[in-house]
């Protein structure tokens, strides 16, 4: 009789473990595209060495959506495969390149995780953010919907604590304060993924962003909550937009545990051609929200969401002209740019909403900037547009 081959020790190993934790508690979802090599790994790092990834209660999915580096493939699969020797929970998905949104729905479909986080991939967190807001999530019943903490702002210059609600207001037993998700709260947090509005701004990021969250997996199968496939920009906006509306309980975490790298390649400040396009599709998204979940407000605040819309679309306006008419690697004319601004704002939406901004529910800004529009000061609009560029 032949004897048997010999299996190394360590590929058997490999073979009868399972490659993820069979119930993890959270899944990260980081989809990868174009991202320097250091900030990647910053990243990965920052996620290996999560607490709650040490006691193989978090599973990594790593998703490269097309991406035309072979360094970032070999950096991702890199620590996949040290993730294998060390029983991490880390596994890579490669896909052709399909944009943010369907790499991100692409990890929610293989997550397993009873809470789902969104990690970008040149961003890093703290060390216990993950241990930290899960137990946050157990902390009593019922289990809420969604957990927000918050940000540092993260400029060559400065660091911003970025306060995705304002200061807790409602008190306890104990006199002390605590958030409070209600209506209220639920309706402000609404207009800030509308746009400025006169109750609360974060510093520099509203709530929209998918980041320094957790999602409450079950919360997302019951309402079906995805991203939009064919918005290329502003698609977390929306996704927030529905989950916020949906979310009966919200649970916020008041410490800055998430670096988010500012006006970093592929985002808010790089130059974006039609970014135009772009943002009629998030406007009709907007308005399909709107029109499917308007009836369950008050009167007053149907018109106070309504006219959030229209400040939305001049904001919208004026991102504009800062990503694609008056950016620096714009090549058009200035001739050219003033013909397609005036084409822009001559058309519904925006010729209707520059029109019927109200004073008292505006902020100053928007409407500083509406005027100057319907003036025609475009040489002085693209003078303060790239002074702040």
């Amino acid at each position: 009789m032949a004897s048997q081959p010999q299996i190394d020790d360590h590929l058997k190993s490999l073979i009868e473990r399972p490659l993820m934790p069979s119930n993890p508690r959270l899944s990260v979802i980081v989809p990868v595209y174009r991202i320097r090599d250091d900030y990647l790994a910053t990243c990965l790092d920052s996620l290996i060495s999560q607490t709650l990834y040490r006691e193989n209660a978090m599973e990594i999915i790593v998703v490269i959506d097309g991406t035309p580096n072979p360094r970032t493939i070999e950096i991702c699969k890199r620590y996949e495969k040290s993730a294998v020797e060390t029983d991490g929970a880390l596994c890579v998905i490669q896909q052709p390149n399909q944009g943010v949104s369907v790499a991100r729905n692409t990890g929610m479909t293989r997550a397993r995780g009873q809470w789902i986080a969104f990690v970008d991939a040149d961003d890093w967190c703290e060390a216990t953010m993950f241990e930290t807001l899960v137990r946050q999530g157990e902390i009593g019943a019922p289990t809420p919907d969604v957990i927000v903490c918050n940000a540092l702002i993260e400029d060559e210059d400065q660091v911003i604590v970025n306060h995705f609600f304002p200061i807790p207001d409602c008190p306890t037993s104990s006199g002390q304060p605590t958030f409070c998700w209600d209506e209220t709260t639920k309706l402000h947090a609404l207009l800030q993924l509308f746009g400025k509005n006169k109750f609360h701004n974060p510093e520099v990021m509203n709530i929209g962003v998918p980041w320094a969250k957790l999602y409450n997996a079950d919360f997302l199968r019951r309402n079906s909550l995805t991203f939009l496939p064919e918005l290329l920009r502003m698609q977390d906006n929306i996704f927030n937009l529905y989950a916020f509306h949906y979310a009966e309980r919200v649970t916020y975490f008041p410490e800055a545990l998430y670096h988010f790298r500012r006006f970093q390649p592929g985002k808010r400040g790089e130059y974006s051609e039609n970014f135009a396009g772009h943002l009629e599709k998030v406007l009709v998204a907007s308005t399909h929200f709107l029109a499917e979940t308007i009836s369950t407000r008050t009167p007053d605040e149907q018109a106070t969401l309504q006219h959030a819309l229209k400040i939305k679309t001049v904001q919208g306006i004026r991102l504009c002209l800062e990503l694609d008419m008056f950016h620096p690697d714009n090549p058009d004319s200035f001739v050219a740019q003033k013909k397609k601004l005036r084409s822009l704002v001559a058309r519904e939406p925006y010729s209707t909403s520059l029109r019927s901004l109200k004073i008292t529910a505006s902020p100053a800004s928007t409407l500083a900037f509406a005027a100057m529009l319907r003036l025609g000061m475009f040489r002085v609009l693209k003078f303060l547009v790239r002074s702040r560029s």
